[in-house]
C-alpha cells in the first residue's frame, strides 16, 4: 500500500480544488493510504474529502500570529511566545513571501512518519510547496502547476530552492508545461503534463438535484462559474453586453462564484454603461451543475488559466463553448468544431456571441461536437503511482 501525502491550502469551491478531491478518489480506490495537509480547515469543498483520506491541520488550528501566542502560553512556553511575537512583527514588516512561508513551518505540525509520495498541490509557489520541499522521509516529491507562471511574478533565483527538491514537477496543460519551460529550461526532464481528473459521472448526477436559474427568463441565458477576480476576466463581461445593446432583454449573463470585492466593482461598471440588469451574480454553488446544464453557451473569459476545468464540464453537458486564448485553450476546444476561441477583448467577447446567439443550429453543432470529443484530455493515475509498482 502506497503512503502519500498531500499538501493544500483549503478546500474552497474552485477548480483547483474540485480536480484534487476527484484525485483524492482516485488514490483511494487504488489502494493508497492518504493523508491531506490542510492550511486551514474547511471550505465548500471540505465535506466531499472522502472519508478514507486522513485529514491534518498544518497549524493545529493556529492561523494566526495571535492564536500561536496565546496557545504558547497557556503551554507556559513563555520565551516560545515572545520568539513568535517577534516572527509575527518581522512578517507584517517583511514583504517577500518566500522567507514569510519559510518561518512559517516552525508552527506547522508535520509530522516525520515516512511517505513514499508527499506531493504540493496547490499554486507554483505557496506554503504548501514550502512544506514540501522541506519534507523528510519522503521517497518521492511532487508539485503541481495550475497556473501560467509568467503572468503571477516570482524571483526567479528564489524558485530553484523550491524545484530542485522535486522528483516531478506536473503542469495541467502542454502549454502550462511550455511556459513553465520557458522560464526554467533546466527541469525539463522532470515536468510533465498531468490534466486534470473530471468524474463525469459524478457531474451528471448532481446536475439532476432542484436548484436552477429560479427566474421566469426565456432568453438566451449566458453563464461563468470561477471566481470573481482579475484573473478569471468577468471585469470584462459589463464591456461585452454594451456591445451586444441589440439583444437587450434578450440574453442574460449568470456568474457563479465568490469575490465580494469585485462582483461590486463589476456591478457599478455596468450600473454606469446601463447593463446592470443583463449580468446576474449566483454567488457560490456547492453544486453548479443544474446551472450548466440549464445555460444556452458557456463563456471563460480568463485572462490566464492553467487548465479550465470548468470547460471540461461544461463539454459534459453539451453546450457550446467560448473560450479567450489562454494556454492550454486549444488543448480543450477547436476553435470553429466545439467552440469558439477569442482574444481576451469585449468586442471580440461580443462578436463570438452575437454568432452563436443569432444560430441556434451552430450552437447545437458546437455543442454536440464538445460532447462528443469529451474530455479529450485524459490522464492515468500511474503517472503518479507507477514508480512503485
Amino acid at each position: 500500500m502506497k503512503r502519500i501525502a498531500i499538501v493544500t491550502n483549503q478546500m474552497v469551491m474552485g477548480g483547483i480544488e474540485k480536480s484534487l478531491i476527484t484525485l483524492l478518489n482516485k488514490l483511494v480506490i487504488n489502494d493508497c493510504k492518504v493523508t491531506l495537509y490542510v492550511c486551514k480547515q474547511g471550505g465548500e469543498l471540505y465535506e466531499q474529502i472522502p472519508s478514507a483520506v486522513e485529514i491534518r491541520d498544518l497549524f493545529c488550528e493556529n492561523h494566526t500570529g495571535r492564536e500561536i501566542i496565546k496557545t504558547r502560553i497557556k503551554k507556559g512556553k513563555i520565551v516560545g511566545s515572545f520568539c513568535a511575537f517577534i516572527k509575527m512583527i518581522i512578517n507584517r514588516i517583511d514583504k517577500n513571501t518566500f522567507r514569510i512561508w519559510k518561518r512559517s513551518l516552525e508552527y506547522v505540525a508535520m509530522d516525520e512518519e515516512k511517505y513514499d509520495i508527499a506531493i504540493a498541490y496547490g499554486s507554483p509557489v505557496s506554503l504548501s510547496t514550502t512544506c514540501v520541499a522541506n519534507m523528510k522521509n519522503v521517497e518521492k516529491k511532487y508539485v503541481w502547476i495550475h497556473n501560467e507562471v509568467d503572468k503571477i511574478g516570482f524571483n526567479e533565483n528564489l524558485l530553484h530552492h523550491y524545484y530542485d527538491n522535486f522528483d516531478k514537477i506536473f503542469c495541467v496543460s502542454k502549454k502550462c508545461r511550455a511556459i513553465f519551460l520557458n522560464v526554467l529550461p533546466e527541469y525539463e526532464q522532470r515536468t510533465e503534463v498531468f490534466y486534470n481528473f473530471i468524474d463525469a459521472d459524478a457531474i451528471l448526477a448532481q446536475a439532476e438535484e432542484k436548484e436552477d436559474f429560479a427566474d421566469e427568463f426565456d432568453g438566451i441565458r449566458l453563464l461563468t462559474v470561477a471566481r470573481v477576480c482579475n484573473q478569471k476576466g468577468q471585469d470584462i463581461i459589463p464591456d461585452v453586453l454594451k456591445d451586444l445593446d441589440e439583444y437587450s432583454g434578450k440574453i442574460k449573463w449568470y456568474c457563479i462564484g465568490d469575490g465580494e470585492k469585485s462582483i461590486q466593482e463589476i456591478k457599478q461598471r455596468a450600473a454606469e454603461i446601463g447593463v446592470a440588469d443583463e449580468i446576474i451574480f449566483l454567488g457560490n454553488k456547492n453544486n453548479p451543475y443544474p446551472f450548466f446544464k440549464q445555460c444556452d453557451i458557456y463563456i471563460q473569459p480568463s485572462r490566464h488559466e492553467g487548465f479550465g476545468i470548468t470547460i471540461s464540464e461544461a463539454k459534459i453537458f453539451s453546450k457550446p463553448i467560448i473560450l479567450t486564448n489562454f494556454a492550454g485553450s486549444d488543448e480543450q476546444i477547436q476553435d470553429k468544431k466545439d467552440g469558439l476561441i477569442v482574444p481576451f477583448d469585449s468586442k471580440a467577447i461580443a462578436r463570438a456571441v452575437r454568432i452563436l446567439v443569432e444560430n441556434i443550429e451552430l450552437r447545437q453543432k458546437y455543442g454536440m461536437a464538445a460532447y462528443k470529443s469529451g474530455i479529450s484530455c485524459s490522464s492515468d493515475i500511474r503517472m503518479i503511482i507507477g514508480d512503485y509498482e
